[in-house]
């Protein structure tokens, strides 16, 4: 394609107007191009039409792109999908890539729009900014140590100091509403107070007294006190070798007192292990069983008051005064009527039948 320029650089041309159309005297031809210099305007001749078309449409620079180096580097760029072009110096393009996330953060239009993208919204998602946070931070990390607050910001502690700080140190009384220890307790100190309705134990020994070296002696005057109008007390009395209450003993109903497992006093009677006895008197028996020997009175001042019925025939045995098995039973004949002997008011010796029948054969 031939190409011509009329204009103020052409020799040869008047001026900077092209050729006038609709003839062809100048020997235009169909595709010629004609530059206004004044204008920067492109012309195509069409020769079918006998006329200049102004093809490209416009002034260079404004409807036509005129030449730029950046542009020429963006020119020469290869692009993909999720690519983004960026500067890598004067006039000078590249291409880096460009995800479809990272699309989401570049459309937001404020900086809590990305943050609400990235899911880091402050208060929310996450923690914001704060002076005391950034002291804890810098707190050094060391096994035993907690975290307190000294009334300015955050500081580390340890063992006693730690426990002063939470209250509970070798100086302070703390009191709790309730308290589970799973391991073992040790309580030091002259009196331990229990303020408490009920106090419930699981162990079933409780021991009393236990002294680095327990005796008899430190266990003296050990036991129980039950705080009243009077203290009522279960002491052991080392110097009698005993446990000694000051208050009654009241056994209910159904329960006895064992010695050695065995039943030796219930509420209505001696146990049958009970064989001996010192009793110096007794009240009034309603009924009495006897075996065995039986010694009534130990000297002539004792007297023994029979106010009831001796029964049997033959129900009393007198041995004498030496026990050779030879002995003299008053005997009974069973009577069919009330009788009545009657011992009269002197001393002497009862005759009998025989006796009788004796000295009348003697007296003649």
């Amino acid at each position: 394609m031939a190409v011509r320029y009329w204009g103020a650089q052409y020799v040869g041309e008047s001026g900077d107007t092209k050729p006038s159309a609709g003839s062809n005297t100048s020997g235009l031809e169909d595709g010629w191009l004609f530059i206004e210099s004044d204008t920067d305007k492109i012309f195509v001749y069409d020769q079918s039409q006998t006329a200049w078309t102004d093809t490209v449409g416009g002034q260079i620079g404004s409807s036509v792109q005129a030449f730029d180096a950046g542009l020429t580097s963006i020119a020469g760029l290869s692009t993909a999908a999720d690519k983004m072009i960026y500067t890598s110096g004067s006039d000078v393009y590249a291409v880096a890539d460009l995800s479809s996330f990272a699309r989401t953060i570049l459309d937001d239009a404020t900086a809590s729009a990305v943050q609400t993208t990235l899911g880091l919204v402050l208060g929310t998602n996450v923690q914001a900014f704060d002076a005391q946070l950034a002291d804890v931070a810098g707190l050094a990390v060391t096994n035993g140590n907690f975290i307190v607050g000294d009334g300015s910001n955050f500081v580390v502690e340890s063992a006693n100091t730690a426990r002063t700080s939470l209250g509970v140190g070798t100086g302070d009384s703390p009191q709790f509403t309730g308290l589970t220890l799973t391991g073992d307790l040790t309580v030091s100190g002259t009196t331990t107070t229990i303020n408490s309705t009920t106090l419930t134990v699981d162990d079933k020994n409780l021991e009393l007294g236990s002294v680095a070296s327990p005796s008899d002696t430190t266990a003296d005057g050990g036991g129980i006190t039950l705080k009243g109008a009077s203290d009522k007390t279960i002491i052991w009395d080392n110097a009698n070798d005993n446990w000694t209450s000051n208050q009654d003993l009241n056994i209910v109903t159904g329960k006895v007192f064992k010695v050695n497992n065995v039943s030796t006093l219930t509420a209505t009677a001696l146990g049958t292990a009970v064989v001996s006895s010192s009793l110096t008197s007794v009240g009034t028996l309603t009924g009495l069983t006897v075996s065995g020997n039986v010694t009534l009175g130990d000297a002539l001042s004792d007297t023994i008051t029979v106010t009831g019925t001796i029964q049997g025939a033959t129900p009393l045995t007198f041995e004498g005064g030496t026990a050779n098995g030879n002995e003299t039973t008053l005997a009974i004949t069973d009577p069919t009527t009330d009788r009545t002997i009657t011992i009269p008011d002197e001393t002497g010796t009862l005759g009998t039948q025989g006796f009788a029948i004796s000295m009348s054969v003697a007296l003649g």
